[in-house]
Formats: C-alpha cells, structure tokens, sequence
C-alpha cells in the first residue's frame, strides 16, 4: 500500500493530551490550543424523531441502524462514523443550514487522549504560522510555547506538506452535486479512511471543511473530525469510541436558547470561538462571538462543567 510508504509523522497530531504550560499570554496560544484541545460539537436536525433524546442518539449511528449509513467524504456505506465539529456553526454549514428550530446539539470533550491526522491546516495557514514563528514578536512570549510550535512548523514540515499536499487537496474537494448516490469527490477520503480503519495507525482524521473559507489566522471554527468505529456489534456503539468521549446530553435549540447562565463567562482565545471569523453570506462577515452559535456554545460549557452533565456512553 502506498499511504504505508508515507512518513505521517508531521501530520500526527494527538488531541485531549493535558498541557498546563500553555498561557493565556502567549499570542501562539491559540494555535497550540487548536492543535490540543480542540472545541467539539456534534447537532442532528430532525423534528420528529427525537421527542426525549438520549446521549446514544446523537453519537454515531448504532449497528443496527448502519444500513442508514450513506456516503459521506471519509465513511463509505454501512461505516458508522463519528463526525464531530469544531463550532457549532461549522456542524449547521456542514448539515446544508438546516432550520435552527430542529436542532438537538450536544458539546463533547476528549475523555482519553486520541491521534488524528491532521489536515485541519490549509496552505495559506501552514504559511501564516510558519512566517509568525520565523519572525517572532514583540510581545512577551511563553518561550516554551514558541519553540514546540517551532518544532512543527518548521522547515521540513512544510516540505512535508508540500509533499503530501495533492493528497489532502485530493481530500478536500467540494462537492457539486447532492444528488445521486455516486459522489466522485468522495473517492480519495474514503479510501483514506479505510487504510485508517486497517491500520490502525492514528484513531481519525481531523480537517478543514470545504463548505466555508478558512481566512485568517483562525483555526478552530473552521474544522471537522471523523473518527471510524473500531468494534462491531450486532447493536449499540462502538465500545472504544464510547469510552473516548464525554458528552453533554442533547438539547433542543430552542430549550438551550430559553437558558439564561447570566454574563459570568470571560471570553478568551484558549477555550472558546469567540474570535473567528465567519462568513453568513456575501454581506456579513462577522466575528463569531456576534452569532447566535457562540452564544450556544458559552451555555453548553456552561452545562458541561456541572457535576455528571458531561459523562461517556458507558457512565
């Protein structure tokens, strides 16, 4: 297999890992925290269905279930996946921008750590991050902070990137149509994903969604996770992927907008979306903590950090 040929090693990116050295001081914050301790959301758009969901119902299809399972960019028919956004926002784009009045949404948070693919940097952000670090700033720094970035983003990375680059733009192509069960954009990431599923080698592939650009420095609200089930049952869920990720219950969006927490939140780069942009349509280009989306966000991380709100499958 060729993919084995590859050197994944620049790419690999473990998500959930604790890491007290990041301050909130530090402007290369942001990146790391991307890169670690990614947000995740998860939303289902149905107004019949759910009358008193549970959290199975908004993880991935269950076995019994997976005939429903139709083509997606890294799962191929009858997979169960778990697909996971880094905003809210990007789960309802990714979904066609369903009414927001069927919205169930749940926030998740890494339980144990994972490995991904990384392909959540697109080549004007990899160049950003590489030119930032090369030329430093005035500002006082977390030395530390830099120099891991450093690491990374270095020469050989981006050469590496270079390298292996028609392959993630191979991955990344929008789709035209959405109609018809061919969907040639689709060949390549899936391929991808089932060498993942054999080898075993990573846990998933986190990367940048194709159905909004990526402008700016920003990286959380622009990117997707997939993360292929590992065990097969006859029914339920994976077994590891339950045990992987904690979760809030799933709340209707019109429930979650009659919560009021009160303003006792302060709003930082480290653990929220707050400052990137978003794009509703030619004439609005906002920050993301003026959308509706952020606010949901705040009040399930609000939700999340009460006691057993935010639990696995198995507890």
């Amino acid at each position: 297999n060729e993919l084995s040929k590859i050197d994944w090693t620049p790419f690999r990116s473990t998500l959930g890992e604790a890491n007290d050295s990041i301050k909130l001081s530090d402007p290369f914050s942001p990146y790391r925290y991307a890169i670690d301790h990614p947000p995740l959301y998860r939303i289902r758009s149905d107004r019949s269905e759910f009358k008193s969901p549970d959290r199975g119902d908004i993880f991935h299809v269950p076995f019994e279930k997976r005939r429903l399972v139709g083509n997606q960019r890294y799962s191929i028919t009858g997979l169960p996946c778990l697909y996971l956004g880094s905003s809210l926002w990007i789960c309802w784009e990714e979904l066609g921008r369903p009414p927001l009045d069927s919205l169930w949404v749940s926030r998740f948070h890494i339980a144990r750590p994972v490995s991904v693919l990384d392909f959540q940097f697109s080549p004007h952000q990899v160049w950003r991050i590489f030119e930032a670090l090369r030329k430093g700033t005035p500002r006082a720094i977390d030395r530390s902070s830099e120099e891991k970035l450093k690491i990374r983003f270095n020469a050989e990375f981006l050469k590496s990137y270079v390298y292996c680059w028609p392959l993630i733009a191979a991955c990344s192509i929008r789709r035209e149509q959405r109609v018809g069960p061919f969907i040639p954009e689709f060949i390549v990431p899936q391929l991808l994903l089932q060498w993942i599923a054999q080898e075993r080698q990573v846990d998933g592939i986190r990367y940048f969604s194709v159905r909004t650009p990526t402008e700016g420095n920003h990286l959380l609200a622009h990117s997707n996770c997939v993360f292929p089930v590992k065990t097969i049952s006859v029914r339920g869920h994976c077994a590891e992927l339950k045990q992987t990720f904690a979760l809030t219950e799933p709340i209707s969006w019109e429930a979650l907008a009659a919560v009021n927490f009160g303003d006792r939140r302060v709003i930082t780069d480290r653990d929220s979306n707050a400052f990137a942009p978003v794009k509703l349509n030619k004439d609005l280009d906002l920050q993301y903590s003026q959308t509706d989306f952020f606010t949901a966000e705040v009040k399930l991380a609000e939700i999340e950090n009460r006691p057993n709100c935010s639990r696995t499958m198995d507890t």
